[in-house]
């Protein structure tokens, strides 16, 4: 019986110690990696609290900011200012010198210097050499108005190469001013039916003169002068209206004899009193010729029709070359008053014939 009782108490012990050896090895297994997490977490820690001691701390705002705002400050602001100074004034002056001397002092001195001497020089010596004026003419030497109409006179001033100069201050005169009025800027007024001479004289020189004559007239036939080309022109004729009746008329409208005035065919021949006046055709009033052109008479026999439109198409096309040779007939060609004989003028004059447009002479 005692036996048992001292084997059970071995056994008791022997269990009691295994289970004491279990919860170690237990509580080792747990709290070790516990330990190993918390040592690794304690540096950062500290750290933080470190830092924050650092941030909070009077003193040591007051250390870092001296040392860092003398060092920093000291070091940065010396080193900076220095080199920057040295850098940027060694490379500017250099630079600038050397770009501003060589590029300004090359390109002003060499290009205003020559092309301002040489341009302004020639130019300048060329454009502003006067013309000497040796002769004044007017633009037109004819002019016809009717009674109250106006005009501006244009005087020319030339030299001796024929080259126009600067027209000098001018004296105008009227030959008769009952019929016509002329300003001192040269503006003509019509005042009755006649013709007069107007006169410009130089103000300064009475050698330079020139006339032009004032046609004061009621009648519808318009003679003019072409500024450019010298033509002198007559128009205004209805078509079909016969040589004696244009006599009569211009003989009334303007105050003279019928034997002033004459009348021959293109080649200078003469003409019968019952022809038809015809594109073409030379009046002559009181020794001055003009040319008749009658718009839409294109073929030269004083009445308009369909031949009229064929001797367009056929200079347009080639087949015929009558305009170009004959130049009052390609003025009349001209009927819708543009410069050049186009397909628009054939188409107009075509519908002329078929009474749909108006031709104003």
């Amino acid at each position: 019986m005692m036996k048992n009782k001292t084997d059970l108490s071995l056994t008791r012990i022997i269990i009691t110690v295994i289970a004491l050896m279990v919860t170690i090895c237990v509580c080792a297994a747990v709290f070790t990696p516990m330990m190993r997490a918390r040592a690794e977490e304690t540096p950062q820690d500290e750290t933080s609290e470190a830092a924050s001691d650092t941030e909070t701390d009077p003193d040591t705002d007051d250390d870092t900011g001296a040392d860092t705002g003398d060092d920093t400050g000291d070091d940065t602001s010396d080193e900076t200012s220095d080199e920057t100074s040295d850098e940027t004034s060694d490379e500017t002056s250099d630079e600038t010198s050397e770009d501003t001397g060589d590029d300004t002092g090359d390109d002003t001195g060499d290009d205003t210097g020559d092309d301002t001497s040489d341009d302004t020089g020639d130019d300048t010596g060329d454009d502003t050499t006067p013309v000497v004026i040796v002769e004044i003419r007017f633009a037109v030497d004819t002019i016809r108005l009717k009674a109250g109409e106006t005009a501006e006179l244009t005087v020319r001033a030339m030299g001796e190469d024929g080259s126009e100069g600067e027209v000098p201050a001018l004296i105008f005169t009227s030959e008769d001013e009952s019929t016509v009025t002329v300003d001192e800027e040269g503006k003509v007024t019509a005042v009755k039916n006649g013709r007069t001479t107007i006169t410009a004289k130089a103000a300064d020189d009475e050698s330079l003169t020139c006339e032009c004559t004032v046609i004061v007239s009621a009648g519808n036939i318009t003679l003019k002068t072409v500024e450019g080309t010298g033509e002198r022109i007559a128009t205004g004729f209805t078509p079909g209206v016969t040589v004696e009746q244009i006599k009569s008329s211009l003989a009334a409208s303007e105050s003279i004899s019928e034997e002033l005035i004459v009348i021959t065919n293109y080649a200078g021949g003469d003409v019968k009193p019952a022809d038809r006046m015809a594109t073409g055709m030379n009046l002559s009033i009181d020794g001055i010729v003009y040319m008749v052109v009658i718009y839409g008479d294109t073929d030269g026999n004083g009445i308009i029709n369909s031949r009229d439109t064929k001797a367009i198409l056929d200079y347009l096309t080639g087949a015929s070359r009558l305009l170009d040779t004959n130049r009052a007939n390609f003025l009349a060609a001209e009927v819708l008053g543009t410069t050049g004989v186009t397909i628009e003028n054939a188409l107009f004059l075509q519908r002329y014939i078929y009474g749909l447009e108006t031709i104003t002479q």
